[in-house]
C-alpha cells in the first residue's frame, strides 16, 4: 500500500513538472532602466480637448489569444501574461480536472526607486511606488522658510518643498493616479516601472488583464515651473476597459506653522483648494466646510492647492464635465481630486489624457506664460485693473533701487501724486468747514430750542458760503478703491516674500514686524495723532478729543498683526498726508481771502 502511494506521488510530481515545461508560457522580460522604447508624438490625441483613442499596432485579436501571447512575450514592452488554470487538448476537450497547476510564486516585495529632475529653478523627486511627486524644492534663496533645529533650538533657513505630505501621507503624494470605478481590469498598484525618455521619463504598470497604464512626464527648460503629464491606457486585452480617472493633490501644514492671519484674516501660507470654473475663481478657506467636503463641477480650466504665494495646479486638456472634490481629513491633510468623465478604451485601443502641471511661485508674468487663466489665482479682488499697474510700478522701482522697502515708498509717493487733486479738494473743503464753525456755533446757540429752524439756517449758510458739507468726504471716498487695490497688490505679491527692508530689523516684508515692540505701528499711531491735531475739524471739542485718541489707537492695534510691507505703505502715506497738512496750514491754503457777504437785498441772519 505504501509503495503504491509513493508511486502515485512520484507520478503526480512528474506530470506536474512535464505540464510546467511543455504548456506553461514563459514570463515576458521586464524592460530595464533606459531601455529603448517607441517614441510617441506628444501632440497625438489632443484634438478638441477630449481624450484620444487610437489602435495599438501590436494589439491581439480575440480569436488569436495564443498567438498574441507569444507576440507579447517577444515584445519587451508587453505586459506579463498570467498562467492559465486549464488548457484544452487538441480535440477541444478540457484537461483532466485532477491535474493541479503549480502554485504561483509569492509576490516579491515592492522596492521604491527615486528618480530626480533638476533645473536651475527647482529639484524634483519622483517615486516609483505611485509614479508621483515626492519632493519639489525651490532653489531660489528667496523661497526659503525659517525653522528651528529641534536639538539646538537655533533658527535656520530651509528651502521650501511644495510636497508637504512626504512623511505625513505616504501614497498620497501629488499627482497620484486612481481609478475608483475601473471595469475590465485591475487598478494599478504600487511598483511602477521606470523608463527614461528624450525630454523626461515615464512610468508604466501592467495589469494581469493585459492593460498597461502609463504616466509620462515631459520637461521643457523654457517652461519655468510647469511640465506636461500624459496618462495613457493601452488595452491589449479582448475586453473593453471603462475608467473614470482621478488625479490627486495633497497638502499638510501644522497650525503652529501658519503665518499672519491676524484678526481672522487669511494666513499668508494657508493651503486652500481653488478652481477656475466657468470663467470665475472659486475657493474655500473655511476648515469646517472643508471637513464636510467641497465639490465643484463644470468647465474647469485648472484646479489647485493654493498656498497664498505658491501653488500646485493641474490644468486638464479636457475641461468639460470635470469634477473637483476637496476635503480636509481628521489627519489635517487637505486632499483634492480631479475626476474626468467615464471613458471607454476598446480592445486593441489606446486612450490618452493630457495635463499641464504647475508647481511654483505665483509671479504674474510666470503664470501668464503658462496660460489657461492661471494668473487669476492671484486674488486682487474686484480691483485688479488698479492693482496690476501698481504692482508693475513696484517691480520697476525695485529694479532701479534694489530694495523692496524703498520701492514701496516710491509707489506710495506715486499714488499720492496721482490722487493729489482729490486730496487737495478734500483739504480745502475741510478748511472751509472749519472757518464756518464759529458761525455754526452761533446758530446753534440761537436756535437751540428749534432744531428744524437750525437745520434750515445751516443750509442757507452753506449756500451763501458756497461750501459743500460732503466736500471733504467725497474725495476721500473716491480714493478708497485705490487704497484697497494697493493693499491687495502688496498683500498678494510673492515678490515681497522674504524681501528685506533693513536687514536685522525687517527681514521679510510679507510677515509682521518681528519683536515684542513693533516700531512701524507705533510710528504710524504717532503720525495719525499728529494728523488729527493738524486737520481742520468742524465737530465739537468732545467728539474731536475722542476721535483724536481713538483712531490712532485702533490703527496701531490693527497694524500690529499685518505684514510689514503694508504697514510701511500706510505709514508712508500718513507721513505724506501730515506733510501736506503742515504746508496747507502754514500758507492758509483753502481759507477765504475776504469774509463772506450776504446776498444783495438780504440781511444776514447769523
Amino acid at each position: 500500500m505504501e509503495k503504491r502511494l509513493l508511486l502515485a506521488l512520484v507520478l503526480s510530481v512528474g506530470i506536474m513538472f512535464a505540464w510546467q515545461m511543455l504548456f506553461m508560457p514563459k514570463k515576458a522580460p521586464v524592460p530595464k532602466d533606459g531601455a529603448a522604447t517607441q517614441q510617441v508624438d506628444p501632440q497625438q490625441g489632443q484634438l478638441q480637448g477630449k481624450p484620444s483613442s487610437k489602435p495599438l499596432a501590436d494589439a491581439p485579436k480575440a480569436a488569436d489569444a495564443p498567438a498574441a501571447d507569444a507576440a507579447i512575450a517577444a515584445d519587451p514592452n508587453a505586459p506579463v501574461v498570467p498562467a492559465p488554470e486549464a488548457v484544452a487538448d487538441a480535440a477541444g476537450k478540457p484537461a483532466d480536472a485532477a491535474v493541479v497547476p503549480a502554485a504561483p510564486e509569492p509576490p516579491k516585495p515592492v522596492v521604491e526607486e527615486i528618480h530626480t529632475v533638476s533645473t536651475p529653478l527647482y529639484d524634483g523627486e519622483f517615486s516609483s511606488l505611485q509614479a508621483s511627486v515626492k519632493r519639489w524644492e525651490f532653489k531660489d534663496p528667496r523661497y526659503s522658510v525659517a525653522v528651528k533645529d529641534p536639538k539646538t533650538g537655533e533658527e535656520q533657513r530651509e528651502q521650501i518643498d511644495l510636497v508637504s505630505t512626504r512623511t505625513k501621507a505616504p501614497g498620497h503624494w501629488p499627482l497620484t493616479l486612481r481609478f475608483p470605478n475601473l471595469k475590465g481590469t485591475d487598478a494599478p498598484g504600487d511598483g511602477w516601472t521606470y523608463e527614461k525618455t528624450a525630454k523626461g521619463f515615464r512610468y508604466y504598470y501592467d495589469s494581469p488583464q493585459k492593460v498597461r497604464f502609463i504616466k509620462e512626464y515631459t520637461f521643457d527648460p523654457n517652461n519655468a515651473y510647469s511640465f506636461d503629464l500624459t496618462v495613457k491606457i493601452q488595452n491589449r486585452s479582448a475586453t473593453p476597459v471603462l475608467e473614470s480617472m482621478e488625479l490627486e493633490l495633497s497638502a499638510y501644514r501644522a497650525e503652529e506653522d501658519l503665518q499672519g492671519g491676524g484678526f481672522g484674516g487669511p494666513s499668508t501660507n494657508n493651503q486652500v483648494p481653488k478652481v477656475f470654473i466657468d470663467d470665475s475663481t472659486e475657493d474655500e478657506e473655511d476648515n469646517d466646510e472643508l471637513a464636510k467636503g467641497w465639490r465643484q463641477t463644470g468647465q474647469i480650466s485648472w484646479a489647485a492647492i493654493d498656498e497664498h504665494y505658491f501653488m500646485t495646479a493641474i490644468i486638464p486638456q479636457q475641461r468639460e464635465n470635470v469634477a473637483v472634490f476637496a476635503k480636509r481629513g481628521e489627519d489635517k491633510i487637505l486632499y483634492m481630486t480631479m475626476t474626468l468623465p467615464e471613458y471607454k478604451t476598446d480592445a486593441g485601443m489606446e486612450t490618452v489624457h493630457s495635463f499641464t502641471v504647475f508647481m511654483g511661485p505665483k509671479e504674474l508674468h510666470i503664470l501668464k506664460e503658462v496660460g489657461h487663466d492661471l494668473e487669476e489665482s492671484v486674488n486682487f479682488w474686484i480691483l485688479g485693473v488698479l492693482a496690476k499697474p501698481m504692482l508693475s510700478i513696484l517691480k520697476w522701482s525695485q529694479g532701479i533701487l534694489g530694495n523692496w522697502g524703498l520701492a514701496i515708498l516710491i509707489l506710495t509717493l506715486v499714488v499720492k501724486l496721482i490722487l493729489f487733486p482729490l486730496t487737495h479738494k478734500s483739504y480745502v473743503s475741510m478748511q472751509r468747514m472749519k472757518d464756518l464753525k464759529p458761525k455754526m456755533d452761533r446758530l446753534k446757540e440761537k436756535y437751540k430750542d428749534d432744531r428744524e429752524e437750525f437745520n434750515r439756517q445751516v443750509m442757507d449758510l452753506y449756500k451763501r458760503e458756497k461750501v459743500n458739507p460732503l466736500g471733504g468726504c467725497l474725495p476721500m471716498l473716491l480714493q478708497m478703491p485705490v487704497y484697497i487695490a494697493l493693499y491687495r497688490a502688496l498683500w498678494g505679491a510673492v515678490e515681497l516674500y522674504n524681501a528685506p527692508f533693513i536687514v536685522g530689523w525687517i527681514n521679510d516684508l510679507s510677515l509682521p514686524e518681528p519683536g515684542t515692540i513693533k516700531i512701524l505701528p507705533i510710528i504710524l499711531g504717532a503720525m495719525m495723532f499728529a494728523q488729527q491735531k493738524l486737520t481742520p475739524q468742524a465737530m465739537d471739542n468732545e467728539q474731536q478729543k475722542m476721535m483724536m485718541w481713538m483712531m490712532p489707537i485702533m490703527m496701531v492695534v490693527f497694524m500690529w498683526f499685518l505684514p510689514a510691507g503694508l504697514v510701511l505703505y500706510i505709514m508712508a502715506s500718513t507721513f505724506l498726508g501730515v506733510l501736506q497738512q503742515v504746508v496747507y496750514n502754514k500758507y492758509k491754503i483753502g481759507s477765504p481771502n475776504t469774509p463772506s457777504t450776504p446776498a444783495k437785498g438780504k440781511k444776514a441772519k447769523a
